[in-house]
């Protein structure tokens, strides 16, 4: 089948054609013997075509067919006219100009019966579109295919076929794709950088590849004569502009471009642009830039709307690049113009930097970088604090590994732009020396629990109520100062209290210490939360997820070991909600760490499952979950809470804490210690085995065994309900997750407890009072996905809710691990837990004791 190209088919519409040369073949054959014969003349038909000829496409096909009553048809010649309104003209047909001798229109030869032509609509204003606004009207043009048979003697139809139809077109669109201060409507002008880039993408609707085959741009001042004769000004509203458009912005413009054709890649379809921000007479130049589109049929896009596709525009030089500069331990920070960051720093911290840059949001274009350290005058290029010099090559992206063993010691990097417009970032880096160790004190208690005007877990009478700053201190009072307690500790010096400080301390007051006990909640008010989050750097071109400075890791790494605590307390790492592109969604639990899902549907609402990707500057993608201090810092690949608000049941099924996993059932009644654990690390007899959660607090459970009975499944249990479990995932989620592994081969994470959730407990006193025949109500007062069927127990009894932690052992001074409990110690047995917490600052961290 024979297919009009689309240079052929414009050729073939904008070419004056000539009238059709009627061949009439062979002169008459003369057979041996004198007897002359005629050759008889072939016909030619046209037998398919569009249903409708007065509005048809671009892209057309017809059907023809021949017949040669004397022998038979060799092929067919065609040609195609572009017409006027008034038809077809002597002048359409003609194949040679008669004035010139010129060929206009020549026929061209096909042995195919049918074909696919593309044709040009290229005039404005379709008739039956005339009710329609302009910008909406198609365009169109009137053609004729004229058709004729050849024989095989070379004689052709005399009388071609002939067809006219009107093809049509709707006009294509064109926009400014970049940057994006100029996308979106705006009333008046915006900004741009002397120097500045702008890129454009557009549409075709009834294109089968969807994008127009040409553009051009208009760049021009927005100067205008003044309507009142007095001068003339720049036009910056879109109020004057709507008012004087059909003057500034004409589509006969000399200034405007060539057409170009429309690039396949944003990266192809781009152009620069350099601008003045006043003119000779020190006024404020404003600009205009406009777009216009062609199609293949030469249909053009007619619209000139303000910040549709004409953009206007005045040049400042306050705009500099946005650079982020992220460093293992200190995170990430983002800034734009002249940025100074200050932070304490461990002694012998090793710091590395990497950064990269973007002026995309303005138009711009990053062109250097350079970075180094204790510069003294940032103006001389030869200073010699300066690592690089500017430029784009490997090592103006990252800094050479240094630590420092004392003092105040300045990074500072440079991002430069094509206009010369500069971003500098600079980190002032305090060294807090560890003191010797004469000089450091054995233990520090931070209360990081907003519990002082709390009025949860009362006693029975409700005269009492223990979740309270000061019924928690005095436990914190009894195990740590009272006899057997820590040497050295002082509940006076030793403690810092969040709720009364409202996080105005930091790492340069622990650095002196040991040893730390961070008690904690999940909450939004608590120093964790306020201070170690990451965050959401909100720029034009989206959300860009920004780790925090825990300063805890270093502390970890670098000073001593800590003993982190609380229900929820991890979880305080991290937000409370995922984000996804800006937005906030709630989790759906476990998060796994090392994963990048997508969110999840529940009920129609949106669930976030992964931290997602971050896009680094080299291309690669990082999953963000593995940079959150809970994965990085404590060696945690998973993590959940016991009822959270959603979790994840099944792949087409959600749960809630409040409805599927009731906190009656699965809120944690004990903790148990794992056994391979109390193997490898305890001493027998150093604590029980089991820890329940105190009597005076849940008395009602213990009121009901002190009186011979046992506790419905049903009655209220209001504890425990952002306890914590680690490294397990028992939900059908198929996400892939492992341990993570050091490099010596050991797990990051070892369990040291496991709960007992409240209806475990309960079946095993049913079970322990010789009722082999209990049955779990009818009622189903554990929730739907609380309970597992084959075993009868809950789905998070045994689950790991605190462990060791090895991740930063090889660092740390004494090689100690660290110690992590998903529950609050002041909710259990006071007498039982104290042995615990004494075990893991006497024999686990070897502090010393009192006697």
């Amino acid at each position: 089948m024979l297919k009009i190209t689309k240079t052929m088919a414009l050729a073939l519409a904008m070419a004056p054609v000539l009238l059709l040369a009627v061949v009439n073949g062979c002169g008459p054959e003369t057979d041996l013997g004198g007897v002359e014969l005629v050759n008889a003349l072939p016909d030619t038909r046209i037998t398919g075509t569009p249903p409708y000829l007065r509005d048809t496409e671009y892209t057309v096909h017809f059907y023809w067919t021949g017949s040669d009553p004397d022998g038979r048809v060799r092929g067919y010649q065609w040609k195609m006219t572009a017409n006027g309104d008034d038809g077809i003209s002597i002048r359409d047909t003609l194949t040679v100009d008669p004035a010139t001798g010129d060929t206009i229109n020549p026929w061209r030869f096909t042995t195919a019966s049918d074909s696919t032509f593309v044709v040009t609509a290229d005039r404005q204003g379709f008739e039956d579109d005339a009710a329609l606004p302009e910008e909406m009207q198609r365009f169109y043009q009137p053609h004729t295919l004229i058709v004729r048979a050849i024989d095989d003697h070379g004689g052709v139809d005399p009388s071609p076929a002939l067809v006219t139809f009107t093809s049509t077109t709707l006009s294509p669109e064109i926009y400014v794709d970049s940057p994006n201060s100029l996308r979106g409507y705006s009333p008046e002008a915006k900004t741009m950088p002397p120097s500045f880039i702008i890129g454009w993408s557009g549409r075709d609707e009834d294109y089968e590849l969807g994008i127009p085959a040409m553009v051009r741009y208009l760049y021009k001042t927005s100067l205008v004569a003044n309507a009142s004769g007095v001068g003339d000004h720049y036009v910056y509203t879109g109020y004057e502009y709507n008012q004087v458009v059909d003057s500034l912005v004409t589509f006969d413009d000399p200034q405007w471009s060539d057409w170009i054709p429309y690039a396949a890649t944003l990266a192809e379809r781009r152009q620069s642009f350099q601008g003045n921000m006043r003119d000779a007479d020190n006024r404020i130049i404003y600009y205009l830039f406009a777009l216009q589109a062609k199609d293949i049929a030469g249909a053009v896009s007619l619209d000139r709307g303000y910040f549709s596709t004409v953009a206007n525009f005045r040049v400042v030089d306050s705009q500099t690049p946005v650079l982020v500069l992220r460093e293992r331990y200190l995170g990430t920070e983002i800034g734009t113009g002249i940025v100074r960051l200050e932070k304490d720093i461990a002694q012998d911290q090793p710091l590395q930097f990497e950064w990269h840059g973007s002026a995309a949001d303005y138009g711009g274009e990053v062109t250097a970088y350079r970075y180094g350290w204790d510069i003294q005058d940032l103006q001389d290029d030869n200073d010699p604090g300066w690592a690089v010099q500017y430029g784009l090559s490997e090592a103006n992206f990252s800094s050479t590994i240094r630590s420092f063993s004392q003092g105040l010691h300045v990074f500072t990097v440079e991002c430069k732009d094509n206009s010369g417009l500069l971003t500098r970032m600079s980190y002032y880096l305090s060294v807090v020396p560890v003191p010797e160790e004469v000089d450091r004190l054995p233990l520090m208690l931070i209360d990081d629990v907003p519990d002082r005007t709390s009025q949860g877990w009362p006693n029975s009478s409700g005269s009492v109520q223990y979740d309270n700053d000061l019924h928690r201190d005095a436990f914190w009072d009894d195990v740590l100062a009272s006899s057997g307690g820590v040497s050295r500790y002082s509940s006076d010096r030793d403690v810092i209290d969040n709720e009364r400080l409202i996080g105005n301390w930091g790492y340069r007051d622990i650095v002196r210490y040991k040893t730390l006990i961070w008690s904690a909640r999940r909450v939004q008010t608590s120093y964790i939360a306020a201070s170690f989050q990451p965050s959401t750097y909100i720029s034009q071109a989206g959300a860009i997820p920004t780790e925090a400075y825990v300063w805890l890791e270093a502390y970890q790494r670098n000073v001593g070991n800590v003993l982190l605590a609380g229900s929820g307390v991890v979880q305080n790492f991290h937000l409370n909600n995922m984000t996804s592109e800006g937005l906030s969604i709630p989790w759906l639990y476990p998060i796994i760490y090392n994963n990048d899902e997508e969110s999840f549907q529940c009920s129609s609402e949106a669930r976030g499952m992964s931290f997602g990707t971050r896009e680094e500057d080299d291309g690669t993608e990082t999953v963000f979950g593995t940079l959150q201090y809970p994965y990085r810092g404590l060696g945690i690949s998973v993590s959940s809470m016991f009822t959270p608000a959603s979790f994840y049941y099944s792949p087409t099924l959600c749960g809630t804490g409040t409805s599927h996993r009731k906190q009656n059932c699965v809120g944690t009644k004990a903790v148990v210690i794992d056994p391979d654990f109390k193997a490898a690390h305890v001493q027998s007899g150093a604590f029980a085995d089991t820890v329940f959660v105190w009597n005076n607090i849940a008395w009602s459970d213990a009121a009901s065994v002190a009186g011979g009975g046992i506790p419905s499944p049903s009655s209220p249990y209001n504890f425990s309900q952002a306890d914590e479990y680690y490294d397990y995932n028992e939900t059908a989620r198929r996400a892939t997750w492992s341990p993570q592994i050091l490099a010596n081969g050991q797990r990051a994470v070892e369990p040291m407890w496991r709960a007992l959730p409240r209806y475990d407990w309960i079946l095993d006193l049913h079970l322990a009072n010789g009722d082999d025949d209990f049955i779990y109500p009818a009622s189903n007062p554990c929730g739907l996905y609380a309970r597992n069927p084959s075993t009868g127990r809950t789905v998070l009894n045994g689950v790991p809710i605190g462990l060791f932690s090895y991740q930063t052992v090889d660092t740390k001074p004494g090689g100690r691990a660290d110690v992590v409990w998903g529950f609050d110690p002041h909710l259990y047995d006071h007498t039982q837990m104290k042995r615990v917490i004494r075990w893991v600052l006497d024999d686990h961290f070897g502090l010393a004791m009192t006697p």
